[in-house]
This record gives structure tokens, sequence and C-alpha cells, in this order.
């Protein structure tokens, strides 16, 4: 299972967000966590101290990105930047879901960019952490404006709308505006309740804020108001305190006096903020046997609380005779038990990314305000160069053609690393600007080029401009996984084989769910997109019509000639290829023909570096 998190350096960055996965990517090995990065979480991967699960991948920057970005949002541009960033630089990528931080709003633009970037996608679901616009407004020390908290407000609006559906661990998240199921996860999530019993260690006597500084230092400074100079003597600030924060402690008066902890001090952790936040940090602290002084109204509180309904409740009144009590060490107190060194792999997040089918979208959540995002190619990968001897030639030919309708389809094929490819565009009088589509083709890199032709000239000069000894069909709007090329030639390289089948699925069409496998019911040859032929016997058969019913009846002619140990099918492994139109490759009347019988089955290509869909 593959994940998108549109989070740049999520690990590096610090922030609940970078708290929360890395609790949970190590407990789910079963997911593939996807994110992207300018180097620091490259280089702690490459350095061994990122789980085996966790990939963050290079992002380029250029000035397209930030044109799309402004155009899609305006002043919130830096937001949504790194999403557009991560499937700019993952084009021709399935992923199960792209799991969007309730902290990014931008959860309505994930779909109309995935169409741009030519990126499949099972569902779109929120991580609740938290509303963005009551984070920003009470942020400390730089509080956003009523104004800029305001355009939060109409972004987080816009998200909601979109998402498909939003999960929090411990607690209920709040209702979607678009009636999106909601999913309560337990606390196993992120990490085993049995970890926390029996931490009753004696406290050090020092105490310090624990959790994002922005939401747990102000209210900290305001308990020490309340304490007295005994208690207040030993706080301490956190070794891993940001510049920044320092520097504005140096103008809080009572704050001036307050020094770091020292390497090698043990401190009591105290969670002060008492906002709808998930904050993970003082669990993450909880777990290295620390002692945790949560605040009632804390989201930490809740979740412990949650977790545990018949243990006292985590949460005290910050007062200071509830602080004093706290602070003072247990008249018994035991060492904390060593953690486990074998971690039990959790299936919480499974549920979310890839659970029950969702219900269909409304109507309503098609915004008329998010405008359609013209397609990109990426600056360097997957920038294609022409290929001397290719192994495997696309031809793209469909009616109606148009720039957004190839945009993803090139971007996928563009992808296709693990075998030399071709792309030829046939364009023909039904194209809408084909000016503009040779210009896009022209971006997308020296593999793939443009044939003029007429509309019924059919498949026979493609075949002769071909120049690799496959040849593979698509038309407008299809995807292909990376994984579409090793598996055909695999599939082609016994000598008897004259035409090739891959696993393939409907897209859904700005709608949750991974896309749809077709059912028993159609054709036994189940002509899809990237149906491939050896080009000599496209040439020995003259060619035929461009279009799924031609590419049937040169299917049914080798059968007829060769037998069915001509044609491999896929034996019904992961779809390979994805449908725009998936009605376009059915045929009425199909089911009950006598040549519609079932093919030899072909097992799966040597398993890719990165799987398509699994």
């Amino acid at each position: 299972m593959d994940v998108l998190i549109p989070v740049r350096d999520l690990v590096s960055r610090g922030g609940v967000e970078a708290a929360f996965y890395r609790l949970a990517v190590p407990r789910h090995a079963g997911i593939r966590f996807h994110w992207p990065s300018r180097g620091p979480d490259l280089r702690a991967r490459r350095a061994g101290r990122l789980p085996p699960n966790a990939f963050p991948f290079a992002m380029d920057d250029c000035a397209a990105l930030d044109e799309l970005a402004v155009e899609a949002a305006g002043p919130d541009a830096t937001l949504v930047r790194p999403l557009f960033a991560a499937l700019l630089a993952q084009q021709g990528t399935c992923f199960d879901a792209i799991d969007v931080p309730s902290t990014l709003p931008v959860a309505h633009l994930v779909r109309p960019a995935c169409e741009a970037f030519g990126v499949t996608v099972g569902r779109v679901t929120q991580n609740w952490l938290g509303h963005t616009a009551d984070a920003a407004r009470l942020a400390w020390p730089d509080a956003a404006s009523e104004r800029e908290v305001e355009r939060l407000l109409l972004l987080g609006a816009l998200s909601d709308a979109a998402v498909e559906l939003r999960y929090a661990v411990g607690v209920t998240p709040p209702a979607c505006a678009n009636g999106a199921p909601q999913l309560m996860l337990p606390l196993a999530t992120l990490f085993d309740r049995a970890e926390l019993r029996g931490r009753s260690a004696c406290p050090p006597g020092l105490f310090m804020p624990s959790g994002d500084p922005s939401w747990n230092l102000e209210p900290f400074l305001r308990v020490l108001d309340r304490l007295p100079a005994a208690l207040r003597a030993r706080a301490r600030l956190p070794l891993d305190l940001p510049k920044a924060f320092t520097a504005v402690l140096r103008t809080e008066e009572g704050a001036r006096d307050l020094s770091r902890l020292q390497p090698g001090e043990a401190a009591i952790a105290m969670a002060c903020a008492a906002l709808p936040i998930f904050d993970p940090a003082p669990l993450e602290a909880l777990l290295r046997g620390e002692t945790v002084i949560a605040s009632r109204n804390s989201w930490t509180a809740a979740v412990l609380d949650a977790a545990d309904p018949t243990a006292a409740p985590h949460g005290i009144d910050l007062d200071g005779s509830a602080i004093a009590t706290a602070l003072e060490p247990p008249a018994s107190a035991v060492a904390p038990p060593p953690l486990r060194g074998v971690m039990d792999e959790a299936r919480a997040l499974h549920l979310a990314y890839r659970g029950e089918d969702l219900p269909p979208m409304p109507a309503a959540a098609t915004l008329a305000g998010v405008r359609r995002l013209r397609p990109q190619f990426e600056a360097s990968l997957p920038f294609r160069r022409a290929t001397a001897r290719p192994d495997l030639t696309f031809i793209l030919a469909g009616e109606g053609m148009s720039p957004d309708s190839i945009a993803p389809t090139l971007a996928c094929l563009a992808r296709i690393d693990d075998v030399a490819v071709q792309a030829i565009v046939v364009l023909d009088e039904t194209a809408e600007e084909p000016g503009a589509i040779e210009e896009m083709v022209a971006a997308a890199g020296g593999f793939a080029r443009v044939l003029r032709q007429g509309r019924d000239a059919g498949l026979l000069r493609p075949a002769r401009e071909a120049t690799a000894p496959l040849v593979a069909l698509v038309a407008p709007g299809d995807r292909t996984a990376r994984g579409l090329g090793r598996w055909l030639v695999h599939a082609m390289s016994p000598v008897i084989r004259r035409g090739a089948l891959p696993a393939w699925a409907g897209l859904r069409a700005s709608q949750p769910g991974r896309p749809r496998l077709p059912s028993p019911s159609d054709a036994m040859l189940r002509i899809g997109p990237g149906t491939a032929l050896r080009r000599t016997t496209l040439l020995e058969l003259g060619g035929g019509p461009a279009g799924p019913a031609g590419t049937r009846r040169l299917l049914r002619r080798i059968l007829d000639r060769h037998g069915k140990d001509a044609v491999a099918a896929a034996d019904g492994g992961p779809p390979l290829a994805f449908a725009a139109k998936p009605e376009n490759y059915r045929e009425a009347g199909d089911a009950g023909r006598p040549d519609e019988r079932r093919l030899p089955a072909t097992a799966a290509a040597p398993a890719h570096a990165d799987p398509a869909w699994s």
C-alpha cells in the first residue's frame, strides 16, 4: 500500500505532523509512506535513521510551480506548493491514498492536481490534528491577524468540502461539511497502551514545556506566574528550543531568567495548551519513560482518558496547588520498565487508507471556485530523452484529443523507467488545439513525438514509424503504472506471443475509491489501455482502425491464426493501466462469442522497486 503525505521534510521539519508520523510510520510496516524533501529527510534515509517503509523523495523548484500555486491559492500559495511539488515529482504514480493533515487545508486541490499531473489516487483522507485557523489565531508569539484567520477559515471550508474520509486518534473528529465518513482510530495507531503502564518513576524535580512551542510556551509562562518562587526555580526550557523563541523570551517579563535544560538532565514534560490541537509530543515523552503533566483541557489528556476509561483522569487543572502536588515525588517510586524490543505492527491506518468503500461525493462537492489546473511537466524527472533502441512504443491515439486529456497520459508514460520507451502521439482532424498539443509533447521530452494523419488512416503508419519491437495502444486520458513496461516485455518474451493484455481498471472520475476492475461479465479478451502487439504482427495484419474496436478485431485475427497461446493475459494481479473512459473498451454482445474464451494466465514480471499498486 502506497500513501502520499504532501508535507515537505515531514520528519525533519518538526511540528505536530512530524510527531504524529514519527510514531505512526514504524508501526505500519505494510504501508509505504512517501513525502517530498528538500534534502534533510533524504539524508536521514541514506543514514538509516528512517524506518524501511519511509520513502522521502526529491522535489524540484521551478517558476511554473510558483505560478501555479499563486493561481490556485493566491496569498496562501505557500500552503499548496508542497502538494503541487509532490505530485509533480510523482507523475504517473499510483497511490492508495493521499493523506492531508488538517493543518494543511488543501484537500480541495488534491484531485484537480492529480488530474493535471497524471497521478492516480484511491481516496483523499484527512488526518485531523485540529483547525488551522484556531492554531494560527492562538500561535505565539506571532498570532495571526483577524484577516488572516478569516482567510484560513475560508480555505479550511473549501478543504473540508473535498475530504473523502476524516480520521483522528483517540477522539472522534468533528463532522465534515460534506457529510464524509469519520473514523476514530485507537491509540494503538501510535503505540501500545501497555507501554505506558507502570511508569511511575520519581520525578527529577525539574519541569519544562512539552510539545509545539507555538501553542505550549505561552500558557507555560502564564502557569509560572501562578507558582511560588521555589517551584518556579525548577522550571527549564527545552534543550532544542528554536532560536526564534529564545529571542522572544528575552523580551518577556519574568522569562529572562529561565535557563535551558542541560544535556543529560531529566525533567517532567508539561503539556499546557488547552487547544483542539493533537500534539503527540507528550505521548512520545511517555514512551521514553518520562513523567508528563497535561492540562485537563488538552487533547493529550483526552486521548489518554479515551485509551483507558477505567483509570483516573490524566489531566489536571493548571493552578498552583495542582501543579505543586503533581511535581511532588510519589512515596514509592519504581523505575519505568524498558520498552519492548519488537513493536507489534498496527493496522489502524489501513482502515483509513483502504477500508470499506466510501460513498460517492455529492454533486455539491464539485466546487465552482476551484479552477482546473493546467498540465505541468517536471523539470528533471520524468523528462525523457529520445532512445535510439526503445523496447516499447506507445501509440497514443483517439478522437477529440486535447492538451488536458493527453497531459496525464504523457506524464505516466514518461514515468515508466524500467524499460526504454518511445511515444507516438497521433493527431487527426478531431484534435482540439493541435498547436498546444505539439508544444506539450515537445515539453514532455524527446521520447515523444507527434504524427499527423487523417481520422480514418488507422494504425499502419504509426506502426511503421515505431522503432521498438513491441507496440502498446493507449487513448487520451488513460494512465499507466510504472510496472506496465516491464510486464509487457516479460509477457511478450516467448517468441510465440503476438499480443498481451495487462490487468487494467476504470478510473473513478472525481470520486473516492480505487479504480474499478472490469466485471466478470465483460468480454474475456478484456481489451483495455496498454494492450500490446508485436510490431511485425501489426504490420503483417495491415494495421487496422485506431481505437478499442480495431484492437479487438486485430486480437481476434491473431487468435484465429495462431491460437490462444499467442495472446498473454494478466493473471489477475494489480492493475497496470487505467482507462479514463472504461465504457469505450467494452463491446455489447462480446461475452457469448465463441472466441471469447479464457486466455492462459501470465505471471507478473519481476517485482519493481517501487510497486505501482499492491
